[in-house]
């Protein structure tokens, strides 16, 4: 049975969830507000279904944050700690799914926790934290559907889907992404499975507040991108933001680029195409 196939490994990873978190805990009431955070508190003071910057997670996390815990700096910072954990502990679930054992396990959780790139956006109050979590939620959901065909996880990516579009748009970089991979393997069967359409028409029920409104404000995400492109965007050039990909995930990079080539190499003839694709552009657009 599949369940008697893997072992779950619940403790050892976890010892790595406790591990990233104290690293936030100890770092996070060290440094002052960042600006965009105190944007992201603003907004939650205004609910709404969407904002000129972002879609309305962010700010419905905010408010929940200042009524219960309060606006303190460290405070503030508790949501995206508790996100950045639960990316180390998808992180090892993933891991245990595609076989692997302690040593994998290590490797691929201590990859994210000493990463400069994710270090940085795992303590900070913003949407990118959280974006990341449902990104990996949903690429452990599907290797989940891969290796049971329960339709339940199909459902469930479809509702991470849809909250994910509500916290930043890339999640549609990310449903792209697996959707192309689904088609350049067997799995691409999915698509004549009616859940998986139903699951769809889920993510859109959820989005759907959100497209409302953008559309009664006259679409406001593309004048934001529009001034985005003039005042900072236009400044970046492609090679340079492929070095910068590099750097950011400091030491980490040598399992990224390695491991990479190798899924890229040996996932032709299995079932995991989604994966790898998946992943790419998770660590190239972050």
């Amino acid at each position: 049975m599949y369940q008697n196939r893997r072992s779950t490994y619940t403790g050892f990873i976890l010892l790595f969830v406790a591990l990233r978190v104290i690293l936030n805990l100890f770092a996070i009431s060290h440094f002052g507000f960042q600006r965009d955070e105190l944007l992201h508190l603003a907004i939650g003071d205004h609910l709404a279904w969407g904002y000129k910057e972002v879609p309305p997670f962010i700010a419905v996390i905010g408010r929940i944050n200042t009524s219960i815990l309060g606006g303190s700096v460290f405070a503030t910072r508790i949501f995206s700690t508790i996100a950045a954990g639960l990316i180390i502990w998808l992180t090892g679930l993933i891991t245990v799914e595609l076989g692997g054992r302690k040593f994998a396990i290590t490797l691929a959780c201590l990859a994210l926790i000493c990463s400069p790139a994710f270090l940085a956006t795992g303590y900070l109050f913003q949407p990118v934290v959280f974006d990341q979590l449902w990104w990996v939620l949903a690429v452990y959901l599907a290797i989940k559907y891969i290796n049971t065909s329960s339709i339940k996880y199909l459902y469930l990516i479809g509702a991470v889907t849809g909250i994910g579009l509500l916290t930043k748009y890339t999640m549609g970089f990310f449903t792209l992404a697996l959707v192309i991979g689904l088609l350049l393997t067997k799995q691409r069967r999915v698509f004549t499975n009616k859940h998986f359409w139903f699951a769809m028409l889920v993510a859109l029920v959820i989005f759907l507040p959100n497209i409302f409104w953008q559309f009664n404000h006259h679409l406001p995400v593309f004048t934001h991108m529009g001034q985005l492109q003039q005042s900072q965007l236009q400044y970046n050039k492609p090679g340079d933001f492929i070095i910068q990909q590099l750097l950011v995930n400091g030491i980490a990079v040598i399992l990224w680029v390695s491991s990479s080539f190798y899924l890229l190499l040996n996932c032709v003839s299995t079932n995991f195409w989604p994966l790898p694709i998946s992943l790419y552009f998770f660590f190239c657009w972050k």
